[in-house]
């Protein structure tokens, strides 16, 4: 699926249907419509991806980023 020429990811859209069925369920609720006719629409189940890993390297890099002489730093640093 598309919007904008542009490809749109599965969990995107798995986000849009849950947070437009979790509306729909409340407008039911609070008795503004009659029936929820998101009821029967079933979730799509998104793909999980594969996090990218850091190199020893760059957790090297990235532990020398932090100034461990001002608190806050320090204490993300630990």
């Amino acid at each position: 699926m598309t919007d904008f020429d542009i490809e749109i990811d599965k969990t995107t859209i798995a986000n849009y249907t849950r947070n437009i069925k979790v509306f729909s369920a409340y407008l039911y609720q609070e008795q503004v419509i009659h029936t929820n006719p998101l009821k029967n629409v079933k979730n799509v189940k998104p793909e999980h991806k594969m996090k990218v890993m850091l190199e020893d390297n760059e957790l090297l890099q990235l532990f020398k980023a932090f100034d461990v002489t001002k608190f806050d730093q320090y204490r993300d640093w630990k």
